[in-house]
């Protein structure tokens, strides 16, 4: 399956313009919307498998970030440190989803998510985190390696034509622990074609990995008790990379939040278990989100 087959499950492409260059976005179906945000070295295609099964009886909208996946490099000397990321999904949310919607954040993209949530909370009708970095665990430890090739001279390059073999791919310090399930290689080239071929595109991915610290995971930890939206964290069941404490620990600050366990997963639940958080999405809209 190639990308252009991947992308006409997420719908019609549409573009945006933001202060760190434009963004493009997929939009598919119509109801309550659901906004879907990636992590690093992923792209909207982390959610092929989610949208077409939400699409049905909801307005899904995809986005494409600037985290090392992404098609167009951003603007030179945009700041794409997470927390100017999540700055600029609220923007982008007050113009594709100006009633509202429901964010749900995968991986690093749930820290952006974490991150609006509590800087624009007003642009949200509830929250979905689905495995994701959270207190001192931005980036996990396995990962963390990934920020000092950021600061090596090359050291970008080297990760990304090195992600290219299966075996490097399958190891636990790349993505050996975030994908318990095969991933279709068309996914793999998506996610890792555009960095391994365009200078654009690493000098955005090392932005982005420079930028991580655990001061965002720490200050949502704390501000989070204030949002007082509806919250689902959808969890892979395993206690690697992301552990499941921290989903209840998350729920427990949050005024109004709910865990439900994701078996046979690990991080990517989206590529891992799509109809499992489908399921898990499409219910907790259908239970919690008032719809207007």
């Amino acid at each position: 399956m190639s990308q252009v087959n991947l992308r006409t499950r997420l719908g019609t492409r549409h573009t945006v313009d933001t202060p760190i260059g434009r963004i493009h976005y997929y939009e598919r179906g119509q109801g309550p919307v659901l906004v879907f945000v990636h992590g690093v070295i992923a792209n909207a295609d982390l959610w092929n498998e989610v949208v077409p099964r939400l699409a049905d009886s909801h307005r899904c909208v995809t986005l494409d970030l600037p985290l090392g996946s992404h098609s167009e490099p951003a603007a030179p000397g945009a700041d794409l440190s997470p927390g100017s990321i999540a700055a600029v999904v609220a923007e982008t949310l007050a113009q594709v989803a100006p009633q509202g919607c429901v964010l749900v954040g995968n991986d690093s993209g749930g820290v952006i998510s974490q991150l609006v949530a509590v800087q624009a909370p007003e642009r949200l009708n509830g929250l979905v985190l689905t495995s994701c970095d959270a207190f001192d665990n931005f980036l996990p430890w396995a990962l963390r390696y990934t920020q000092l090739l950021a600061r090596i001279p090359g050291g970008v390059w080297v990760m990304t034509q090195a992600l290219r073999l299966p075996p490097v791919r399958a190891l636990p310090l790349a993505f050996g622990w975030l994908t318990k399930q095969p991933v279709p290689a068309a996914v793999w080239r998506s996610f890792l074609e555009p960095s391994r071929s365009r200078s654009g595109i690493r000098r955005d991915l090392g932005k982005f990995l420079r930028g991580i610290s655990t001061k965002y995971t720490r200050r949502t930890a704390v501000e989070l008790r204030r949002f007082d939206r509806p919250a689902l964290l959808a969890w892979a069941d395993t206690s690697r990379i992301f552990p499941i404490e921290h989903a209840h620990r998350l729920a427990e600050r949050m005024p109004d939040a709910v865990v439900r366990p994701i078996s046979d997963s690990y991080a990517l639940v989206p590529l891992d278990q799509p109809e499992s958080l489908a399921r898990e999405v499409r219910s907790f809209v259908a239970d919690r989100i008032p719809n207007d």
